[in-house]
């Protein structure tokens, strides 16, 4: 029985894993759903943001998801009606369901406070001092979920008092809702705003100012009839204002990496494949993962560290395998080997071209992440 080089494994394996981290550094273009799940972006708040799908107003929700499209899934998560305290109470409910997939969200846009502000006798009124506490609690489970997405915080727009009247007068109720008391919730937002800016972390979205401030003067060609909720001409300044503070977080519809190839890129089904698998360090980290198991003397631990790759789900590709020939790794693999060992040049090569030939049939091949999963599980694999 011949000896195991665990040495020449765990050089190998630090070496796939340096590759890695410098192609995570340097590749410019990634496809977007490299790593698992989709990218996606989470639209937090109440009917403000629930209603940004309609397309009969130019929902706001709906023109970010047109221009991010093949690029971001856009989560809406608006509930109407809603306040802060309902919100806040019910995310232990809501954020668990993404679980690892929590790491793919790109940002958030938590705008809360138009409910918040309604008449003390209103059931959906919370007072200041809660709102503010409300927006950090809130901010700070969102952060712990989505530790790598930026936060955006909307103020609620200033209400058409007159039109809000009509409308409820309607309904034979009474209004409960001015502009100037939305205005002092507005303000809560920024102050929260500036309290969580460090690091860019979280930024301000002035919906507020940006509809005109607190008197509310201008705001019956933002709105629909009822003076809250917005129309076309709204929805399109939502939009623009979000979609500003993004380029200036450097998320902006330029900076996202598309999904798939465009048509023009396509002569053959061929391409596509091509497409996918450019700019991955494939040679280098093949090279290393082949280097390792043909630099043990016994295959178990080779084939141990096969089946590891290709229940890994991170990439496969079995055209891209196909495209290098196995005579080039051979090559390789010879050129780097110092020596041998008892497993024999022709043995090595013989049991590496089974080894791909085996990946082939199997139509998976791992890219490189497991590898340096592996370097942790080497002395399992390896029988130490």
């Amino acid at each position: 029985m011949f000896g195991i080089n665990h040495g020449l494994i765990v050089t190998a394996l630090v070496f796939a894993a340096a590759a890695l981290a410098r192609w995570r550094t340097t590749t410019t273009r990634v496809p977007a759903f490299l790593g698992g799940s989709r990218p996606f972006a989470l639209l937090l708040g109440d009917s403000l943001t629930g209603r940004g799908f309609q397309p009969e107003h130019h929902g706001w929700v709906a023109s970010l998801s047109d221009r991010y499209s093949r690029k971001l899934d856009l989560v809406n998560r608006g509930y109407g009606g809603w306040n802060s305290r309902w919100v806040l109470r019910a995310l232990p409910h809501l954020l668990p369901r993404w679980g690892p997939d929590a790491a793919q969200c790109r940002w958030v846009t938590l705008w809360l406070g138009a409910n918040d502000a309604v008449d003390e006798w209103a059931k959906q009124h919370v007072p200041l001092v809660e709102f503010r506490a409300n927006l950090r609690a809130i901010i700070s489970q969102l952060r712990a979920a989505f530790p790598e997405a930026k936060l955006l915080l909307l103020t609620p727009p200033p209400c058409d008092t007159d039109a809000w009247a009509a409308h409820r007068l309607r309904q034979g109720k009474s209004s409960e809702r001015s502009p100037q008391q939305v205005g002092l919730y507005a303000e809560a937002v920024r102050e929260v705003a500036r309290e969580h800016a460090g690091g860019e972390s979280a930024v301000l979205v002035d919906i507020h100012r940006a509809f005109g401030g607190a008197d509310g003067k201008g705001v019956s060609s933002l709105t629909l009839e009822d003076g809250v909720h917005l129309g076309a001409n709204g929805s399109d300044l939502v939009a623009g204002e979000v979609l500003r503070a993004l380029d200036g977080l450097g998320l902006g519809v330029e900076a996202c990496a598309e999904d798939a190839p465009g048509h023009a890129e396509i002569e053959s089904a061929a391409d596509i494949d091509r497409w996918y698998t450019r700019g991955l360090p494939c040679s280098g980290l093949r090279f290393s993962l082949f280097y390792a198991m043909a630099s043990t003397s016994s295959p178990a631990p080779a084939v141990a560290l096969m089946d590891q790759m290709a229940t890994d789900s991170f990439l496969s590709s079995l055209a891209e395998l196909r495209s290098m020939p196995h005579t080039h790794v051979n090559e390789k693999l010879v050129g780097r080997a110092e020596k041998p060992n008892d497993f024999g040049v022709l043995e090595a090569k013989k049991w590496v071209n089974e080894q791909l030939t085996e990946a082939a049939r199997s139509g998976c091949y791992h890219y490189g992440a497991g590898a340096i999963g592996f370097t942790a599980n080497a002395p399992k694999l390896l029988g130490r």
